[in-house]
Parts: C-alpha cells; structure tokens; sequence
C-alpha cells in the first residue's frame, strides 16, 4: 500500500465544483492522443492558498475585468491567514510563477516589499533560492 502515496496524482475539479484527485496514468490513458499540460503544486496548503486566490480575483472583478476594490481587502485577508512567513510567501510565489498567475505574482512581490522590507534584489535572490513545489 506504501507505493499507491508515491503515484503522481493530479487534483482536478469537476464542473459541478466537486474537487477529485485521480492517478496521473489513469488521466493520460483517458485522452492517449491528447497533449496534457498539467502544472502540479504539491503542497496541499500552497493548493489551497492558490485556490483562494483564484476564486477572489475571480468574484471580485467587474464587467470589464477591472479589479474592484473590495478584491484589495480580500487578497490582504488571505495573505494575513495563510502566508504568515517568508518560507511560504517563497513558495506560493514560485507556484504562481510556475502557474504564470501575474496578479498573485505581483502581490506576492508587493508582500516581500512591504512586508519583509526587502529590496528588488534581494527577492530576486530569494527566489533563486527557494525551493518551488511545481
């Protein structure tokens, strides 16, 4: 049973909002022809994190894709409960690099600015350094 944890698994979510994780094989053999591209987070919480973030830039935009204001207060509520240091503000970063997610990337950066009172380069060089979970 100790080999079934170690088989890659992809977390998918249905049309019907129910999330499911299914072996990544078993997804291949569904479409052989078809030319997957999945980016894979593999930490649960920076999963989650991303998933929070994605529901409240997508609730809180108006008709023409502008970011409403009530979307600031959303955002800075989500970092302050989840990403409570640098060690998983780095990792939800390069998640949102790797899944190429510019919002989240910019307010990852505005957080080590802000936040961390770090400078240009030395988040250049921090996110050289920290391990990605994609």
């Amino acid at each position: 049973m100790a080999a079934a944890a170690e088989v890659p698994m992809v977390k998918l979510r249905g049309g019907d909002g129910v999330e499911f994780s299914v072996q990544a094989r078993r997804l291949a053999e569904l479409a052989p022809g078809f030319r997957w591209d999945l980016r894979a987070i593999e930490s649960g919480d920076i999963y989650d994190i991303v998933q929070d973030y994605r529901m409240a830039v997508k609730r809180f935009k108006n008709a023409t894709g502008v970011m409403l204001a009530l979307r600031v207060q959303i955002v800075q509520a989500i970092f302050a409960a989840r990403v409570q240091d640098l060690h998983t503000l780095g990792h939800l970063t390069r998640a949102a690099i790797g899944l190429d997610m510019k919002d989240l990337i910019d307010d990852c950066y505005k957080r080590m600015l802000e936040d961390h009172q770090m400078g240009p380069q030395e988040v250049q060089q921090f996110l050289q350094n920290v391990p990605g979970h994609l």
